[in-house]
This record gives structure tokens, C-alpha cells and sequence, in this order.
């Protein structure tokens, strides 16, 4: 293993987020948090790594000009990238995230919350005629010389991986790093789900067993976000409607005051608001599909069918038993001290690039 006697220089490319004009969240929590040992570097990517403003791809399940724009906004930008000039000339390693055909000049290590297959088959849902080739292309350069690592957040997606054809000694699970904070006083109970992709987030579900919990419960408080919702506030003001919510109010104000936090979700590979809500003592409430069990583990309520009546029962059951909020509070904040880490999860990243580097 070759030895470091200085800080490794790690090019991060990623894309980034229009709405905040930072990268997405979880290049954005591995910058923040960047190891002992390390110094990252961020270069403007340009319009080719820039997300889509809802991470939506264009309503892939609503009609087929919604599939027709996914396939295109992945092709189009995948093809670019592929022909643009290889990157990692000057670093160490080369760090890259998400879905990105790329081309890289070091050593690079990938990350990802889900496998290329995930993606097209469960997140997208497009036939895997239109997608096996793309898969077959990226395991093959994952598993090349010049790839020194996997990284992904969940079991779930590590096996996601490994069946797409991924060496299994290359996929490492680690998770995002993110500090346990302090929650803030407020009154009542506060509900939140925040979908920036409406369908497959669940928002019609949540809207609806937020409304028909809070006609129950009067100490019921929920803030429900998506693109589209024009704001609104409905039962006397207890429930809030909003398109958005501006980056420094969810993290300042928002999620240090949510008490349980909804993810009824169509399709998820990991959901951060989940991870960073939970940091502050919130009891998810989440579907079962994808990597939401791994993520919440034993710390929360996994619903296993995207059932309304389900959800409501859950979310009754929550608001109606203290002792319950209570000890799956602690659990949520037990659970992201443990496995979140910043420390933590900064050295198993060290570790991972230096054994990349051998």
C-alpha cells in the first residue's frame, strides 16, 4: 500500500444544485465534512453538471413525453460528458458522484446512493432494453484498473451493484457524514415531508394523511413542501403548504423543530431530509421500497405497502403516544451518532483513497 507523508488532493465532480447553486447534498455533506488528511477541490462543471431543479427528470411515470425527457436529459448529458476531455490531470484521485459516464486521467473512485440498475429499473422505470448496454458500459469501467473503489450509502445499494456486475471486493458501504444537533423549542407536534419530485415521493399520500390526522389531533403542526403547491395554509393555519423552503430556513429553523418526518415514497434510493431530520431527534415515517429500511433501521416506523390507511394508522399512533415519540427520538439520534460520524466516516474515506492509490 503506498504510503501518504501529506494531504491527498481529491477533484470532487458533481453536480450541482440550481436551486442553491451548491452541489447536491450528498457531495455537499462529503465537502463539508472533508477527512483529516484530505483537500478537496471543486471545479464549475458547467451546464453539464447541473441536476435537474427537482432531481424529477420530467414526470417519468405521469405520460410518455415525461419518459421520452428523462431518456433524453441522461442520454444527451451522459454522451457529452463521455466526449468531453478526460479530468484529473494535477490530482491524486478523482472522486466522482451519481450517475456519470466521465472520463478520468487518475485514479478515481465513485459514489453513489443507488447501482446504474437501480436507477433505470426502480427509479426510473424504464425497460431494461433501453438501459442494459448503459449498465453493461458502467460496470465494466467500475471494474477497470483506474477505478480504485465503489462507495455507496446502504447494503441495499451495495447489492444493487454487485448484480449489476461490480467486483464485489470494490463496493464499500459508507454512509454520508452528518452531525447529531440540538432541536429547538416549539409547540405542538411537527410534522414534515418535503418531495421534491412529487409523484415518486409520495406527496399526494402524505397531504392526504397529514389532513386526516391533524382534524384528530389539534397539537398536530405539518409543513408540507413540493414544487407546485401554491402556499396555503388549511385547519386554522396547521397545516402549510409551500413549493419550497429557502436551504438556511430547513436547516437553522425547520428540521431542528420537526418531530416526525413522512417519506411515503413510490421510489427512493435514500432520502436525505430523512438522514438530517432524524439528526434532531425526528421519528421517520417511511415506505419500504428501496434503501428507506437500511436508512432508518430500528429507529423509526417502515411501512411495507404505499397505503394511505397505513400511513395514517402510523402517523396516529406517533402523534397519539409520547413514550413512543419519545424512545424512537432517541433512537433516531442514537442511530445517526453511530453510524454518521463525521470522524467516523471521514477515516473510512481516507482509507478507501489510499487503498485506492495502491
Amino acid at each position: 500500500m503506498r504510503s501518504v507523508d501529506r494531504d491527498l488532493s481529491v477533484l470532487l465532480v458533481a453536480e450541482r444544485d440550481p436551486r442553491s447553486g451548491t452541489l447536491r447534498r450528498g457531495p455537499q455533506l462529503r465537502l463539508t465534512n472533508t477527512p483529516p488528511g484530505v483537500s478537496y477541490v471543486v471545479m464549475d462543471m458547467g451546464p453539464l453538471y447541473e441536476a435537474p431543479p427537482g432531481y424529477d427528470l420530467g414526470g417519468f411515470l405521469a405520460n410518455a413525453k415525461g419518459l421520452l425527457g428523462a431518456i433524453k436529459y441522461t442520454a444527451v448529458n451522459q454522451v457529452a460528458r463521455l466526449l468531453s476531455r478526460p479530468l484529473g490531470d494535477g490530482y491524486d484521485l478523482v472522486h466522482s458522484f451519481f450517475l456519470d459516464l466521465h472520463r478520468f486521467s487518475t485514479t478515481w473512485v465513485h459514489e453513489s446512493d443507488q447501482s446504474p440498475g437501480q436507477y433505470f429499473r426502480s427509479y426510473v422505470r424504464v425497460p431494461e432494453a433501453l438501459y442494459g448496454t448503459i449498465v453493461s458500459i458502467i460496470s465494466d469501467r467500475l471494474n477497470s484498473e483506474e477505478c480504485g473503489a465503489v462507495i455507496t450509502w446502504t447494503s441495499w445499494a451495495a447489492k444493487g451493484f454487485i448484480n449489476d456486475g461490480v467486483d464485489r471486493s470494490k463496493v464499500h458501504v459508507v454512509p454520508p457524514p452528518v452531525k447529531v444537533g440540538e432541536s429547538r423549542p416549539h409547540d405542538g407536534i411537527n410534522v414534515l415531508f418535503l418531495g421534491r419530485d412529487p409523484y415518486r415521493k409520495g406527496l399526494d399520500i402524505a397531504l392526504k394523511v397529514v389532513l386526516r390526522v391533524a382534524r384528530y389531533f389539534e397539537s398536530l403542526r405539518a409543513l408540507v413542501v413540493a414544487p407546485g403547491l401554491r402556499p396555503t395554509r388549511l385547519l386554522d393555519g396547521r397545516v402549510r403548504l409551500a413549493s419550497s423552503v429557502p436551504e438556511d430556513v430547513l436547516r437553522s429553523s425547520v428540521l431542528p423543530s420537526t418531530d416526525i418526518v413522512l417519506a411515503p415514497s413510490r421510489a427512493e434510493a435514500y432520502n436525505m431530509t430523512v438522514l438530517e431530520a432524524m439528526a434532531y431527534g425526528a421519528v421517520p415515517i417511511v415506505s419500504s421500497v428501496g434503501g428507506l429500511p437500511k436508512l432508518v433501521g430500528e429507529a423509526g416506523l417502515v411501512i411495507d405497502d404505499i397505503d394511505e390507511d397505513q400511513f395514517t394508522d402510523a402517523l396516529e399512533r406517533v402523534v397519539a403516544d409520547e413514550a413512543l415519540r419519545s424512545k424512537l427520538s432517541w433512537a433516531s439520534r442514537t442511530l445517526v451518532r453511530s453510524r454518521h460520524s463525521p470522524e467516523l466516516i471521514g477515516k473510512a474515506i481516507y482509507d478507501i483513497y489510499v487503498r485506492a492509490l495502491g
